[in-house]
């Protein structure tokens, strides 16, 4: 099956390999997990469906459950990965989208770290990806012991 891709999205061309992938740390039939290259804190990862879809709005429903299974996974796996107390989801449909592109933010939360400080995210980009490599690898470790078992859903 073709999943729907738009050449002029920047998710669609990491997904195709035609953009850096370098911090994608988990690749399956269904979506992409990497690191958000202006991370709010350590641990700031997206689940992206591999299906070009703009919003949840336009999330076909067979595809909703695989999706946000990725994200349960993901939220566990970041708590798990950097020790968190919890951890915080959250999407946007148009504004403050960055992306055309569905993608759910799932950030590590300690109590009092004042995420969401007078409403705003800080977001800074940085100068080099490659700081976020170990990061990568150890959400990618425990992304493949999460869900390893169930790959083919």
């Amino acid at each position: 099956m073709t999943l729907p891709f738009d050449p002029t999205c920047v998710f669609c061309r990491i997904i195709s390999g035609e953009a850096d992938r370098d911090l994608v740390f988990w690749d399956d039939e269904v979506a992409i997990c990497l690191l958000d290259i202006r991370p709010v804190k350590t641990g700031h990862a997206l689940v992206i469906p591999k299906a070009h879809v703009p919003t949840l709005k336009d999330m076909p429903e067979d595809l909703l459950g695989p999706v946000f299974h990725r994200a349960q996974a993901l939220n566990r796996a970041v708590e798990i990965a950097y020790d968190a107390d919890g951890s915080f989801s959250a999407y946007n449909t148009h504004v403050s989208q960055s992306v055309d592109h569905f993608h759910l933010h799932v950030i590590p939360r300690t109590h009092g770290d004042q995420l969401l400080k007078k409403g705003r995210w800080k977001r800074d980009p940085l100068d080099d990806t490659s700081e976020l490599w170990p990061q990568r690898d150890r959400l990618a470790e425990v992304m493949r012991a999460l869900l390893a078992p169930v790959e083919t859903q």
